[in-house]
């Protein structure tokens, strides 16, 4: 089975009309999958479907998904802003009443009111929105597959270095199976020599417990039956 690491980076850019976007998808190591998304206003209906999506194709990872949008210009539109024109209309009718001698306002004077008139973007109908989304995300889907692929590749190279390593450890285990000191003639050698060193540095009064106990603990301590087996495991 491949490795995957759950370190990895990814980007996807996209256009549709006017709107350009841009999605990066940032992983990095953690127990389970963690998602943190970071869309503009105004597409919080996405964040489901987003979710849906990472969650099909990555299981752990701490996982920072944003998107970045950017609408070129579009011709404007001149809007009548009601609230405004109602506004002056109330304005003007009130003056009437007061001063009954005031003549009929020109439209011309109306409609130069600050506020009547609005320039404005179009907005998107319903089936442009829906359009644009399902353009959105079919991009995230590729930076997911961008993102799928560089974690298995950084998971077969992590993967390449551990074997090395495990042939290593196999390699140097086989070399001190062999080894000279390990018999029991090279052990009861050096047992020989460390007696002999404390009988030395005693004057020959070393207490035979004591004797007994050093000579155990040189015995356990040149064994390394355990380490091999642990190892070879």
């Amino acid at each position: 089975m491949a490795l995957a690491s759950m370190t990895g980076f990814a980007r996807a850019q996209a256009e549709a009309g006017p709107v350009r976007w841009t999605w990066e998808i940032r992983s990095v190591n953690g127990k389970s999958l963690d998602l943190r998304i970071r869309i503009p206003t105004g597409l919080e209906v996405l964040e489901a479907k987003i979710r849906e999506r990472c969650g099909r194709v990555l299981r752990r990872g701490n996982v920072t998904v944003g998107l970045a949008m950017q609408r070129g210009q579009t011709e404007q539109q001149l809007q009548v802003n009601e609230s405004a024109l109602a506004a002056v209309l109330a304005t003007i009718e009130m003056l009437r009443q007061r001063v009954p001698d005031l003549g009929p306002p020109s439209l011309d004077g109306i409609l130069s009111q600050k506020g009547v008139f609005e320039l404005k973007e179009p907005e998107d109908d319903e089936e442009a929105q829906a359009a644009l989304h399902t353009a959105l995300l079919t991009s995230l889907d590729a930076a997911l597959i961008d993102l799928v692929d560089m974690r298995h590749s950084e998971g077969q190279a992590i993967s390449s270095v551990v074997r090395d390593q495990i042939d290593r450890i196999a390699e140097l285990t086989q070399a001190a199976e062999g080894l000279p000191a390990r018999t029991p003639e090279a052990i009861r050698e050096r047992l020989h020599k460390q007696v002999r060193e404390l009988m030395t540095a005693s004057d020959g009064q070393l207490d035979p417990q004591r004797l007994h106990q050093e000579a155990v603990f040189l015995a356990t301590k040149a064994d390394i039956r355990e380490e091999l087996d642990r190892l070879h495991a």
